[in-house]
């Protein structure tokens, strides 16, 4: 005769919690974060660039992906030189606003991992931008073969010179993005020979074209204008550029995959140089 054991009730609780919030905790997706480049501190970046971090296998990573957003000011900030909200603050307040709503899941000092989940979605949802790059896939380009590898972002302040984005000593030229996931599609001016540069460019500049304008909201929306009581619209002759990068990969211990990211990084405030 089997002999029937009781389990106080209690115990039997314990245990199923347990197993709910233990198991698996091991396969928890994570991918580490970008450390930060010297721009964090000095509003510059180095001429040799920074180191990218090396995952190994047991990382879900598939790609490096920056995000991006263009603001336009009144003000000269000097060429690299933006560290504190006093000088974002001059350059857009919508920039100083976008900068600390980020810098808390920004911040790698913390001792619990922040929640980045839909991270895409987040930056976009704010105004952000996916970066491309001219005549390349730039998720090839910062794809696995970009693991340790070293990367600059150079805004170089010769007129007519579109920024580059340098991996390992090979350059691309940066392209503006012309789709977001929480926009939809739009057509960024200018468009020269095809190519959609970060240049300081008049079209870059047209009040009417910017982010929020009704009735013109399909041009440029990654482009903030410089509005407030007291500014002269002909003074807006500046624009700037805040950007940031993350890791992302997918996580196959769900059906379907899902897509993760790490903590993004800082990379810096960089003025746009001149059309010409």
């Amino acid at each position: 005769m089997t002999t029937k054991k009781n389990v106080p009730f209690p115990g039997v609780c314990l245990f199923l919690v347990w197993t709910l919030f233990s198991c698996g905790l091991e396969d928890l997706p994570f991918i580490g974060h970008v450390p930060e480049p010297l721009s964090t501190l000095s509003g510059t970046m180095p001429l040799e660039g920074f180191l990218l971090p090396s995952f190994g296998a047991e990382y879900p990573f598939e790609s490096f992906v920056i995000f991006y957003r263009i603001y336009l000011s009144t003000h000269a900030e000097g060429a690299e030189a933006v560290i504190d909200h006093v000088q974002r603050s001059n350059i857009n307040p919508t920039l100083n606003t976008n900068f600390n709503a980020f810098a808390t899941l920004a911040y790698h000092g913390g001792t619990a991992m922040p929640d980045t989940a839909g991270l895409d979605n987040r930056f976009q949802s704010a105004g952000f931008m996916r970066l491309a790059l001219e005549n390349a896939d730039i998720d090839h380009v910062l794809g696995t073969g970009a693991l340790g590898g070293r990367l600059r972002i150079d805004f170089s302040h010769v007129p007519g010179q579109p920024p580059q984005l340098v991996l390992d000593g090979v350059s691309h030229y940066l392209r503006r993005a012309e789709h977001s996931v929480h926009l939809g599609w739009f057509n960024p001016v200018p468009a020269i020979e095809g190519a959609l540069p970060f240049l300081n460019h008049p079209e870059l500049r047209r009040a009417e074209f910017t982010h929020g304008n009704e009735g013109n909201n399909a041009v440029n929306l990654d482009v903030v204008n410089r509005t407030g009581a007291g500014i002269d619209p002909y003074l807006v002759i500046h624009s700037y550029v805040l950007m940031y990068i993350a890791a992302t990969g997918r996580s196959h211990h769900t059906v379907p995959p899902t897509r993760v990211f790490s903590q993004p990084t800082f990379l810096g405030i960089f003025r746009l140089p001149d059309h010409m």
